[in-house]
């Protein structure tokens, strides 16, 4: 009998049930979670059941129009294959066919069902889709089987379609913003957590690289490791639409990880798959996944989006579990786990040196370490390795924004170069629009250079992406203190306190605050706390000075200035001993720290054109020129 628009047609097979109008995999009445692309391969294999079909026709019928490599297509089969499992006689549903394409085995029966109000009301059209060599009473004891799956389906059709078009409607252009919560470590050794968490931050990045999403920070999502609080209010913490959860688990050579998105308003799940692969394939896992998830919110997908997650290089399974332990090193965010990262990144080099990702990892690490002031390793040294790591690992990919804007820091920080160190941080945006550090370091470059409005909007942007970050809410603090709005830089730093009262820059930026609004008795109470959190810092014992001096206990200033110089020969202090010197009306000494800072090439004068500080040498001819030597136009004032 013939189907109009308001019948619907089942494929039953086994336990199973395929809805093709809905695109819905069932067994035994329960939805079977598949990405749509899995679905209408599983569907075109139905149609031909019993026939091979091509790999060319497969993927001009999944994927009319666009360029997909055969991997998209066997990670489609390899889906299935799990969503489906075996036979009860142990034979695959849908069988390899070498050279050819594949086959779905098992006898489908078709039946056609009625979208009237009526719906449970089936119309028993059986249609067998097997070859014509199957038995009558095979093909009967299927269609039975079939119409009474159909008929359970048909009862539970309006719960089950109201619920899809619930997640339709949410789905439906209204996912702009997600976060990756860290993947959950399956083997219960916590020995690979690196591999969770590196996995994690690559499924991060892919995603971040899509214009049309914002994708929180990965230092942001992971607080929530361990997670405690439920999904909504998580996604409500960091501003976000949906969430992505999961697990890894790693075995011998393969990895298999299980991804969900979640919508974060009913805490829905919108998505569900599961992927396995060898370890040297893993950066095709990750950029599947990714591609996955942004097909899923409707992400805008470019050709070049396409061409970038259909490439993905063959790994060296040693060079890349070393990238991955140099990378969980380098989250730590410490000097110690800064060394340990490099020692990482280095192995894998060993291994592989064509693998650029290691290379951008050592230059992340070495221009943190530079930033440090020079510890475990000279300033010098530290940069001059940051930067030909970074030109080592774009040499080897142009496209890795971590590596653009690790260059770019050195350019800004230590070569002050600061229109090189732009046109660095521009392309890392390009390359990757989500990615807060580039945003939050693209705005110190503004700050440097006199931009105030748009670092403050470039911080407040990195703020966005990365909304449980304390170094950049205070960041935002002292931009504030910079353009001379002291008391939105108070509040703002209080705001900053509230997430961790002993948050050290939060207490250093708010003293600089108070100093600027006179306000001296606070100014001493968080400059007394500072030293208290931190006792063997000379910035805290600086701050501390400065506040005396400014409150006028000058021999206490003295005796500080004098306690720094000593106890670390003033080279890595010089910026706060110029400050403490301004603070106590000595110009000559204040230029002669600056000096100091000049031979070292401090990171600190970057800032020299709007730190407040400063504003008493600002027509002193020394100061000028001391400018002019830092690559910064001198001018009358700091806005």
């Amino acid at each position: 009998m013939p189907t109009d628009q308001t019948t619907r047609t089942v494929f039953a097979f086994g336990p199973f049930g395929l809805d093709s109008n809905d695109l819905v995999l069932h067994k035994n009445d329960v939805e079977i979670p598949l990405t749509r692309k899995a679905v209408e391969t599983l569907l075109v294999l139905v149609r031909n059941a019993g026939h091979v079909v091509t790999k060319e026709t497969l993927l001009s019928s999944v994927w009319p129009g666009t360029f997909v490599n055969e991997a998209t297509l066997a990670q489609n089969i390899l889906t299935l294959r799990k969503a489906l499992g075996r036979k009860i006689d142990g034979e695959e549903y849908i069988a390899t066919v070498p050279k050819r394409g594949y086959r779905f085995q098992p006898a489908v029966t078709q039946v056609a069902r009625q979208n009237s109000s009526a719906s449970s009301q089936i119309v028993p059209e059986i249609q067998p889709a097997s070859p014509s060599g199957r038995s009558s009473r095979h093909s009967y004891r299927y269609a039975l089987l079939a119409i009474s799956v159909v008929t359970v389906l048909s009862g539970m059709y309006l719960m089950h379609s109201r619920g899809r078009l619930a997640v339709a409607e949410n789905n439906d252009g209204k996912i702009h913003s997600l976060a990756v919560l860290s993947l959950t470590n399956m083997s219960g050794d916590a020995s690979q957590d690196y591999i969770a968490d590196g996995i994690t931050e690559a499924v991060t990045t892919d995603l971040a690289k899509f214009r049309s999403l914002r994708v929180v920070s990965r230092t942001s999502a992971m607080q929530y490791n361990g997670r405690k609080k439920p999904l909504p209010q998580i996604a409500r913490e960091l501003h976000v639409d949906a969430i992505v959860e999961g697990g890894v688990m790693r075995s011998g050579g393969r990895v298999r990880i299980t991804a969900q998105l979640v919508k974060a308003e009913n805490d829905r799940q919108i998505w569900a798959e599961s992927y396995e692969r060898e370890l040297r394939d893993v950066l095709a896992l990750q950029n599947e996944i990714a591609g996955d998830i942004a097909e899923r919110v409707q992400a805008q997908i470019t050709a070049e989006d396409r061409q970038r997650l259909a490439t993905a290089r063959i790994l060296n399974p040693a060079a890349h579990e070393e990238y991955l332990k140099g990378r969980f090193f380098w989250n730590k965010r410490t000097e110690s786990g800064y060394m340990d990262a490099i020692d990482h990144f280095q192995r894998a080099i060993q291994i592989d040196p064509n693998y650029p990702e290691p290379y951008a990892g050592m230059a992340d690490a070495y221009a943190l370490l530079g930033s440090l002031g020079g510890t475990s390793i000279p300033r010098r040294e530290a940069m001059n390795n940051a930067r030909s790591s970074a030109r080592k690992a774009l040499a080897l990919d142009p496209a890795l924004a971590e590596a653009h804007t690790s260059l770019a820091f050195v350019l800004m920080h230590y070569d002050w170069n600061f229109a090189a160190a732009e046109k660095e941080f521009l392309r890392a945006i390009d390359l990757n629009p989500s990615y807060a550090t580039a945003h939050q370091w693209h705005a110190i470059n503004l700050a440097a250079t006199g931009q105030m409005d748009a670092a403050l909007t470039e911080i407040r942007h990195a703020q966005e992406l990365d909304p449980l970050s304390l170094v950049i809410s205070a960041d935002i603090g002292e931009f504030l203190c910079f353009a001379r709005r002291y008391d939105d830089a108070v509040t703002q730093l209080q705001g900053t306190l509230k997430m961790d009262p002993n948050f050290l820059l939060g207490h250093l930026n708010l003293v600089a605050a108070y100093h600027h609004l006179g306000k001296y008795a606070e100014a001493e109470a968080q400059a007394r706390k500072s030293v208290e959190l931190a006792p063997n810092s000379m910035w805290a014992q600086g701050v501390l000075a400065q506040s005396y001096a400014l409150a006028g206990q000058k021999r206490e200033a003295r005796a500080l200035m004098d306690r720094i110089e000593h106890f670390a020969h003033g080279k890595e202090n010089a910026h706060n001993l110029a400050i403490t010197a301004l603070s106590l009306g000595d110009k000559d000494l204040a230029m002669h720290w600056l000096q100091v800072a000049n031979d070292e090439r401090s990171g600190s004068l970057i800032l020299l054109k709007v730190v407040p500080y400063y504003d008493p040498l600002r027509t002193d001819p020394r100061f000028v020129t001391m400018l002019k030597s830092v690559g910064l136009e001198p001018s009358a004032t700091s806005q």
